[in-house]
């Protein structure tokens, strides 16, 4: 009989929604088969037509509103999941993020199912504000000993929960990066006497969208006395900071080089244009965006933190430490100028891909850990 795993997530937008229809959508195996319940509050602009093409390979869905902190309809929701899990003769949930990972757990207490969890940003960053976040710390603690499995997206991750929440010396667990798909784009030879520099992310001052128009400030700043090449900004994303961005840009008479795409669904043939890739977060569990780059035989010149240490080791990509504005333009001028450079970031980043990154590898390492999960 195959193997029936529910996969929930309460916010199906950005990585998240990107990891969990990367899962759903390589499960052609009958061995497994997969269910999917989402939140319908927060779903970004890809998630619609991923949906649509996904419906046909699942045992079934159902979706409600989920709210990330506490909420009285968490009780209604869980009632219909239990219907649901039983009716189903679901053997694994999957829960992504702090809520659905709850969902997941709670599961596990009242019905025969396996609670796989994998932490994702909200709860190993803190974000959820001092008190909130010790609410969410001691329940994380609490229903730790119902969690049959962990996952993690990057050793960063593994460390960062075990500091604020528990050691995992007693639990399975399996680190097992995010995959990309490997993409047919006609990823053409781009003119780097236009370099484009992309920046793919919510416009928050979490993933540095402000720092982002700062590095290429400085950057036009050092290059006005130079002749031969341009550059331009391009971002690609919505969010709290999308006035006080245009705002400057009007402020500096920006508007011919600096463009606001806002919210896209096709990602990857958006980014398969640009030159180069600049990330200016100051949190990141992983880093699709730096992932996809990669795959794509794009540089990203990016923030030290987090799992972007992991993504652009040995070379993959150029690290810089405290966000460094000066030393981002300036590496963002030398692969402007230097072919070299260029082609051997580009070369390393896309090696990297190829042994961390892929989808069938993430699939292959998540699969054997279901089955693992279940048989223990």
């Amino acid at each position: 009989m195959a193997i029936r795993v529910l996969q929930i997530v309460a916010e199906p937008a950005g990585g998240i929604r990107k990891h969990v229809f990367s899962i759903m959508s390589n499960y052609d195996t009958p061995e497994f088969e997969m269910a999917f319940c989402f939140s319908d509050k927060s779903p970004d602009a890809a998630f619609s037509s991923e949906f649509e093409s996904i419906t046909p390979r699942l045992l079934g869905y159902l979706s409600f509103t989920i709210h990330k902190k506490p909420h009285w309809t968490d009780i209604t929701n869980l009632v219909a999941l239990i219907r649901y899990v039983r009716a189903n003769n679901i053997d694994v949930v999957h829960g992504h993020g702090a809520k659905a990972g709850l969902y997941a757990r709670l599961l596990r207490l009242f019905t025969k199912v396996k609670a796989i969890y994998t932490p994702h940003g909200g709860v190993l960053h803190s974000t959820f504000g001092p008190a909130m976040n010790k609410v969410f710390f001691t329940v994380e603690k609490i229903i730790y000993g119902l969690t049959d499995g962990f996952v993690f997206e990057s050793n960063y991750s593994k460390s960062k929960f075990e500091t604020l929440v528990k050691s995992l010396a007693r639990k399975k667990t399996i680190m097992n990066y995010n995959g990309v798909n490997g993409l047919s784009i006609d990823n053409k030879v781009k003119d780097s006497s236009n370099f484009k520099i992309g920046f793919f992310g919510r416009l928050t001052t979490e993933k540095g969208a402000d720092l982002t128009l700062d590095v290429f400030l400085h950057l036009l700043s050092v290059q006005k006395n130079r002749k031969g090449r341009t550059y331009s900004l391009h971002l690609y994303g919505s969010g709290e900071l999308l006035e006080k961005l245009t705002d400057r840009v009007e402020e500096n008479d920006l508007q011919e080089c600096v463009h606001f795409h806002h919210d896209c669904a096709h990602v990857e043939q958006e980014m398969s244009s640009m030159n180069c890739i600049l990330i200016t977060s100051q949190l990141e569990s992983f880093s699709y965006v730096a992932a996809e780059a990669l795959m794509l035989r794009i540089p990203v010149v990016a923030n030290s933190v987090g799992g972007l240490k992991e993504v652009l080791d040995n070379g993959a990509g150029h690290l810089v430490e405290h966000c460094d504005i000066r030393i981002m333009a300036k590496t963002i001028e030398n692969l402007s100028i230097d072919e070299k450079a260029y082609l051997t970031t580009v070369e390393r980043g896309y090696m990297r891909y190829k042994e961390n990154f892929t989808e069938s590898r993430m699939v292959e390492r998540l699969e054997e850990f279901y089955k693992t999960v279940l048989n223990a």
